[in-house]
């Protein structure tokens, strides 16, 4: 309809020119006059006017040019589809931008009936309305550590009423638990996105975030807090003490485990070791797991290089804590004194048994005071080498003797093993046999 009243008008004015005997004057140019390069809110009509003046070949104005507005880009409306120019050849119309933010243009074509039919383009901009909408994008139902960050983004996306992208609006981000995020409060970008990160509260289970626009809206994130990790590790005592060579730390070594909160953590399997570079220790139970007050202690083990020597306590799991301890091991004489239990292979009474405790001191055997009334032993033991050299007396027997060697094993366990003969005195047979031998305390 529109484009067929547009062509009978033109008609009927070019029929009114020819019947007045004069030739009727047709625009060869269209200029704007005002209202271009206006910014407006999607869906509102733009505060000022479109004005044109047609213009013909001699630069005259022309009265009575028939022109026409067509919404070229954006989807808006104009007050109306055409108008004829005045006597000052000029022609308005009021331009209602479309719904969709962003440039929009319009266009202003003379409607000649012969001839080539001149235009103009006007432009504007189409801003996007009052925020309406916040749409949460990112980071809801997550799974973290309570007091530590979530891995997502807690991210929305506001908009106008439109459907278009807001700029520049505030959005606050506040925890419900305890807990904080960063920022507190961000604006939103040119896509109308804005984000933070959630350190999650103290409290385990449940928690809640509320992501307000203002007074316009409001949503609600949540997130479930499982107990944190190990997050710091500290000495407690047994740091810097001085230890005799062969044996234990006279003071227990102690570590305690704490969270991001500083709360001690139970249950935490701490692992004792020697430093890399250090020497051999008797770790028999490297393994220990903390109280109620988070502390794991250990002193398993005897160290048995002098000099400083460096323990460390750590986690377990992919990202271990450790620290270690300093301890200045002060040389003895022998790995090979203490007390070392005696195993036999007899044809008669072997049993696999450990028979008989001798105790060595200064590499000297150590007589029990008072002495047994079954027999004596005396003998000594190379303090450097590790040399046994033993005579045990036994009812029946003339004399019962051991020869072999102690030796320090990888990890700092001290065993031995030699051969022994025994006499009987009634029968005159000589025994003989293996012995093996464990260090059982220093």
């Amino acid at each position: 309809m529109r484009s067929i009243a547009f062509t009978m008008l033109a008609f009927l004015l070019t029929l009114a020119g020819c019947g007045g005997g004069s030739d009727a004057q047709v625009a060869s140019e269209v200029l704007k006059l005002g209202g271009d390069l206006q910014s407006g809110i999607v869906g509102e009509e733009l505060h000022e006017v479109l004005t044109v003046r047609a213009i013909g070949p001699a630069g005259d104005a022309v009265s009575g040019q028939v022109v026409s507005f067509i919404v070229a880009t954006g989807g808006g409306v104009v007050s109306a589809d055409s108008a004829v120019t005045d006597a000052a050849g000029e022609a308005s119309v009021h331009w209602t931008l479309g719904t969709g933010a962003g440039a929009q243009s319009l266009e202003v074509r003379a409607a000649n009936p012969v001839g080539p039919s001149p235009f103009t383009i006007f432009s504007a901009t189409a801003l996007p309305a009052p925020p309406s909408t916040m749409t949460l994008v990112s980071g809801d139902r997550q799974v973290g550590e309570r007091g530590r960050p979530l891995p997502t983004p807690i991210a929305v996306v506001v908009a106008d009423r439109h459907g278009n992208p807001t700029p520049g609006v505030e959005v606050s981000f506040d925890p419900l638990d305890g807990g904080r995020t960063s920022p507190a409060k961000a604006s939103t970008d040119a896509a109308g996105f804005a984000a933070t990160t959630w350190y999650l509260g103290t409290p385990l289970g449940s928690q809640s975030l509320r992501v307000r626009l203002a007074s316009v809206t409001s949503v609600d994130v949540v997130a479930q807090a499982t107990p944190s990790s190990p997050y710091s590790v500290t000495i407690v005592r047994g740091d810097q003490q001085s230890v005799m060579q062969h044996t234990r730390p006279a003071v227990a070594l102690e570590v305690r485990i704490t969270d991001i909160f500083g709360e001690p953590m139970a249950g935490v399997a701490i692992e004792f070791s020697a430093s890399p570079g250090s020497g051999y220790i008797d770790n028999l139970a490297p393994l220990s797991t903390t109280d109620s007050a988070g502390i794991a202690t250990w002193q398993g083990g005897a160290l048995h290089s002098a000099g400083q020597q460096r323990i460390r306590a750590r986690t377990t799991g992919v990202t271990p804590l450790l620290v270690e301890f300093v301890l200045n091991v002060t040389p003895a004489g022998s790995p090979f004194e203490g007390g070392f239990a005696i195993g036999l292979e007899h044809p008669i009474f072997d049993d696999g048994q450990l028979r008989v405790a001798f105790t060595f001191r200064n590499g000297a055997l150590q007589v029990p005071t008072p002495p047994p009334v079954v027999g004596f032993a005396y003998g000594h033991v190379d303090i450097i080498t590790g040399a046994v050299i033993m005579t045990e007396f036994l009812p029946g027997f003339r004399s019962q003797s051991y020869s072999g060697t102690f030796t320090v094993q990888p990890g700092g366990t001290v065993t031995g093993f030699g051969s022994w003969t025994a006499g009987d005195i009634a029968t005159g047979v000589t025994s003989r046999g293996n012995w093996w031998a464990l260090k059982v305390h220093d």
